[in-house]
């Protein structure tokens, strides 16, 4: 009895996608997303990375005998719009801004942009990256916490895009113009610019395919999340969550953050404590008519697939009145004297609370501050936790 074969082996074994895959340096692909010939595609969230995973790529890079992990890449050669190409065009973002991209199709990143964007930060000397430094006596990258010392340079100056930066500094550096150290950098800005990343092509992915390929390779092959893809749906309303609020929610908990202790969570949940910071609002204006369990502002209650059925304007009133609402929290904080919070739980709380009580029992909420402990807690204790103190008994 003859073996039916799936015509389907035949056409895979009929086609190498490795056979794409080409060498590309760290300055042309830089120089590619300055000139936004490579973009994000819509399901990519923000930079998630710390300046610790920063730092240690930029050193893997100076120093590692290994190679980094390649790129991988969709590129979309269709040009005739007919719905089967149109189903190929997936919304682009730009780097670092994630402003939506329009015109021709770009080269979309389906896996690297943390790599990336570690390396454009650096090579356009990004804010961000003030306090990361070539330490010459360590001989390596460091984040810099006080003042910058005379055997270091930002790297931001080191491997900015042409050397007139490094060059000024020279001038007003004295210490650091010598011609072995200069010529040490000159040789350091060579590797960077000429260090080559793997860049594996994929053509004319379908959005699904695109996805599927992103779960294997950000995801050990998991299911990317149904929080992350809600909220990055919302690019489709032109509206970017990432940069209109999480992003603005974590800078304001700089004011009442400890450099020496942080209570903020980590990266995995640093958006997601944001988003449950809205079901206050989201329960108090517009979910109200519904029956929800499971709505206290802790990270596994939050509500993303709620938020993507809001219009644009609705959603940013939930953003606004949320940052609003974190506000008076801070003032709080700061005006009673409360020590800084250990948790970020005890700021989503008080966002809680002010959100149901515009008359404010402050003795309660401060004698709830000084002896509420989240330790060892289960989400159900914490869930009732939160309904005892909102309800103020």
């Amino acid at each position: 009895m003859a073996i039916k074969i799936n015509q389907k082996l035949e056409k895979a074994v009929g086609f190498n996608p490795t056979r794409q895959s080409h060498l590309e340096s760290v300055e042309a692909i830089c120089q590619k997303i300055e000139n936004g010939d490579l973009a994000l595609p819509w399901y990519q969230r923000d930079v998630s990375w710390t300046m610790k995973q920063c730092v240690s790529l930029l050193n893997y890079e100076l120093s590692s005998p290994c190679a980094i992990s390649p790129i991988s890449i969709n590129h979309t050669t269709v040009s005739e719009t007919t719905s089967e190409n149109e189903a190929k065009r997936v919304r682009q973002l730009a780097f670092i801004t994630r402003t939506p991209l329009s015109g021709p199709t770009v080269d979309s990143i389906v896996d690297g942009q943390q790599r990336l964007t570690t390396n454009y930060k650096a090579y356009t000397n990004n804010n961000e990256f003030r306090n990361i430094v070539l330490d010459f006596g360590k001989g390596e990258f460091v984040e810099e916490t006080g003042q910058i010392k005379p055997n270091q340079i930002p790297v931001g100056i080191l491997l900015y895009k042409d050397d007139s930066l490094l060059t000024d500094y020279f001038a007003s550096h004295r210490q650091l113009s010598s011609f072995e150290v200069m010529n040490l950098c000159a040789k350091i800005r060579q590797k960077f610019f000429q260090y080559y990343y793997i860049i594996n092509i994929a053509e004319n992915l379908t959005e699904k395919e695109q996805i599927d390929w992103f779960t294997v390779l950000n995801n050990a092959g998991t299911s990317v999340s149904k929080a992350q893809l809600s909220l990055a749906s919302l690019q489709l309303q032109d509206i970017d969550i990432y940069v209109d609020y999480t992003q603005v929610f974590m800078e304001k908990l700089d004011e009442i953050s400890d450099s020496k202790k942080s209570y903020v969570p980590p990266k995995k949940t640093d958006t997601t404590y944001p988003i449950a910071a809205l079901n206050p609002i989201l329960e108090r204006d517009y979910l109200r008519n519904k029956a929800l369990k499971n709505i206290a502002p802790i990270s596994p209650d939050e509500k993303s697939t709620y938020l993507k059925k809001l219009s644009r304007d609705d959603l940013n009133a939930c953003f606004n009145k949320t940052l609003e609402l974190l506000d008076i929290t801070i003032r709080f904080i700061k005006e009673n004297n409360l020590p800084l919070p250990t948790r970020i739980d005890y700021v989503t709380y008080l966002i809680g609370y002010f959100a149901f009580n515009p008359v404010v029992d402050t003795n309660y909420v401060v004698n709830w501050y000084k002896t509420v402990n989240f330790t060892d807690t289960s989400n159900s204790d914490r869930r009732k936790e939160y309904a005892r103190f909102v309800k103020n008994h």
